[in-house]
């Protein structure tokens, strides 16, 4: 059976710097990771990268300033390049290579079946790596509704230290 972590917290808690500082963690333990993360861009308020797991690259993703040629969702304006690019990563066969396929995150755009949805949906389907999702608290249990998830394994930033969430995967892992 896949397992699929899903680390949670409220809005603004920290998720993805602690799935960053995470990755290293697991990475210093072997473990090989690939799929996305969107850490916030410094001093840009509501602003949002894309970073590729595996390389470390990253370039805009967000932002709820107009940027021309960009797309608006929400509130948000989304660089067209960025989700074609994430998409790209989240759907590349090589990326059942890693140990853990990471997607930060999954949200109120995927549950409408916009940004990141379908690529997700391609994973759940035919993907075999173990998968980690970033997903607020409150929208845990529609995530895991919408996508059918049996028994994901929720780590709540509030409550696990990043030493705990490393210990967690490696033990599901068997590593």
């Amino acid at each position: 059976m896949r397992t699929i972590f899903i680390l949670t917290g409220e809005p603004g808690s920290g998720k993805t710097t602690w799935l960053i500082d995470l990755i290293g963690k697991l990475r210093n333990s072997g473990l090989l990771a690939g799929g996305i993360a969107a850490p916030s861009i410094p001093n840009c308020k509501r602003s949002y990268n894309l970073m590729n797991i595996e390389t470390g690259d990253i370039m805009p993703l967000s932002s709820e300033a107009h940027s021309a040629g960009w797309e608006k969702t929400g509130r948000f304006y989304f660089n067209p390049g960025a989700i074609s690019l994430g998409n790209k990563i989240l759907c590349n066969p090589d990326i059942n290579n890693n140990d853990l396929v990471v997607v930060d995150e999954v949200g109120p755009f995927e549950l409408d079946g916009k940004i990141w949805a379908d690529s997700i949906t391609k994973q759940i389907m035919g993907g075999s790596s173990p998968l980690l999702w970033v997903v607020r608290r409150q929208l845990a249990g529609k995530v895991i509704g919408k996508w059918k998830l049996k028994d994901p394994v929720i780590m709540d930033v509030d409550k696990y230290s990043i030493n705990q969430g490393k210990d967690c995967i490696l033990l599901a892992l068997k590593r």
